[in-house]
Formats: C-alpha cells, sequence, structure tokens
C-alpha cells in the first residue's frame, strides 16, 4: 500500500503544488487496512477541519513518509495504532502504537523535519507509544 499511496503523492505533485488532505488520509487509511490483515487493529480519526484543506505536496509525503517509517520499526510488538489526523491551528499527525515491550523509536529524520519547519514529540504511556507530528499552519498553504 506504502508504494502504490506515496506513488500517487508524487504523480499528484507533477501536475499541481496542493494536495487535498483527505489524500493523506486516504494513504493513512490503506496502510491501517493492510495492516489488519497482518493482524495489527488500527482505526483513523480526521478533523471535520481537514475538510478542504490543501497541503503542499511535499508536506504531504513527509507525514506519509513519517507514519510507515515509524509503523515499520514499531512493526514487531505492534498490536494496534490509533491515529489522528486534524489541521486546526497546525497539520497534526498522533499515532498511538501499542506495542508492548518496544522502545521508542529514534528521531526521524531531524534535518528534514527541521527544513519543514515540523515538529516531533514522542513519549510512553504504559505499553503505547505517543508520536505526534506537527507542522504550523503558515506552512500549510504557500
Amino acid at each position: 500500500a506504502y508504494i502504490k499511496r506515496r506513488s500517487n503523492l508524487i504523480l499528484l505533485a507533477e501536475n499541481t503544488p496542493l494536495v487535498p488532505a483527505e489524500e493523506l488520509a486516504n494513504c493513512l487509511r490503506e496502510s491501517l487496512l493492510c495492516l489488519k490483515t497482518a493482524g495489527v487493529a488500527g482505526a483513523l480519526e480526521t478533523a471535520p477541519s481537514l475538510q478542504g484543506l490543501l497541503l503542499p505536496a511535499p508536506l504531504a509525503a513527509l507525514a506519509y513518509d513519517f507514519f510507515e517509517a515509524e509503523t515499520e520499526q514499531l512493526y514487531p510488538s505492534l498490536r494496534k495504532l490509533q491515529v489522528m489526523l486534524t489541521g486546526d491551528a497546525a497539520l497534526c499527525l498522533q499515532v498511538r502504537a501499542m506495542a508492548p515491550g518496544a522502545a521508542l523509536p529514534p528521531p526521524w529524520q531531524a534535518e528534514r523535519l527541521e527544513n519543514a519547519g515540523a515538529s516531533l514529540r514522542q513519549s510512553r504511556e504504559n505499553d503505547a507509544i505517543l508520536l505526534c507530528l506537527t507542522l504550523p499552519e503558515g506552512r500549510l498553504r504557500p
């Protein structure tokens, strides 16, 4: 699913610099569906504020790359994923991964995040790993 959806983001970016936030949600939704076939429960919640929101294509790609890389890293102990995508004051991709015994992933591509003006928070809550990728609203629209 990742290769298919990531390729779709690349093709969209060739035609327009902005992509609907719903495209990112579709990428996440399809990845969660594939994880379900591998025994990992998952759910995606999207905020109403995403409707009509246009993202710079590189931002959509960054968010999806982040999700896939972190999911892949946690996969051996991953049991459940809860994903929330919001676009109120900032685009925020929150991931709550139930991964008993897993260590916090190492910081993900710090230079790429910094160049995008993004921030990443990671924490642990019992058997859950919490990840939050945030991009300031000023970067949502060119």
